[in-house]
């Protein structure tokens, strides 16, 4: 982590001092972009969070079999992927707006349902909320995305595209360990699964109650 911080930070100050800029990190002074990249980052961290979870706690904590565990994520996966041409149409048809919503109030409903009873959840019973998780998710990621994107000028698309890419990485990763270090420093694996997905309503509903910032703004400044 200190290697990390140190390289950053002399990246930022190479970046900000040289003339042969690698990526336009000026691009982070303005409030949009970087609110639109810190919504889309959570999204991301809470879903590879669950992806990690989920598995584990049915094999280890309900007893399924480890086909069935990785089966329970199958059908979420699937319907997710269809429904990402909808999030364009959508997009395209009404704007940012109605996907958003939608997605965050789906997003929301499944996590307080999987934070609210953990220690009561089927299988088949987590194989639908992951369903309302996966498709609540894929609707403000994509839409984020593609409505930061319309609003940045054409020399920027590629640095915010690359940002956004970079983003998606780095956070997914930051879910993983962090999934499993609040699960490892519980009592058992069914308080700690509990209490990520209390952790993961928690940001739900900061994007929920943030993400209304970037929906009315009409250009990146």
């Amino acid at each position: 982590m200190i290697v990390f911080l140190l390289a950053l930070g002399m990246y930022i100050w190479r970046s900000l001092t040289s003339s042969k800029t690698f990526l336009n990190i000026r691009i982070f002074s303005n409030s949009f972009f970087s609110f639109s990249l810190l919504f889309f980052g959570i999204y991301q961290f809470s879903n590879l969070a669950v992806n990690f979870i989920i598995p584990i706690f049915l094999e280890n904590s309900k007893g399924t079999g480890s086909l069935l565990a990785g089966f329970s994520m199958l059908p979420g996966t699937l319907i997710g992927a269809l429904f990402n041409p909808k999030v364009g149409k959508l997009y395209d048809a009404k704007g940012p707006k109605l996907g958003i919503i939608f997605g965050n109030v789906l997003l929301v409903i499944s996590l307080s349902f999987l934070s609210i009873n953990t220690g009561q959840l089927s299988f088949l019973t987590i194989m639908f909320l992951y369903i309302g998780f996966t498709v609540g998710r894929n609707f403000p990621m994509s839409t984020i995305i593609t409505n930061t994107l319309d609003k940045i000028s054409l020399s920027d698309k590629t640095n915010a595209n690359a940002f956004f890419q970079t983003t998606k990485q780095f956070l997914g990763s930051l879910g993983t360990s962090a999934a499993s270090l609040v699960v490892s420093n519980s009592i058992s694996l069914e308080k700690g699964t509990h209490n990520l997905f209390i952790l993961l309503l928690c940001l739900a509903l900061f994007n929920f109650i943030g993400v209304f910032k970037i929906l009315n703004k009409k250009s990146l400044d």
